[in-house]
């Protein structure tokens, strides 16, 4: 008998960059533990200089 892979949840994150770069506000539309992680790494992240700040992203997440 096989199991099906367990799918994580659909999550979005809104990414705010600052003018150096850095990340300065990662939001979640769910705490689940794989935004959790995702959030984790990003917090530590630094981006080249945006064009304009502060820059904000949205990044929907699905795995499907």
């Amino acid at each position: 008998m096989n199991a099906s892979p367990v799918v994580p949840e659909p999550f979005k994150i809104v990414l705010v960059v600052a003018e150096s770069g850095t990340v300065t506000t990662v939001a979640l539309s769910a705490e689940t533990a794989v935004a959790t992680c995702i959030r984790k790494a990003l917090v530590k992240e630094k981006f080249p200089k945006p064009p304009f700040a502060p820059f904000h992203d949205l990044i929907e997440m699905a795995f499907d």
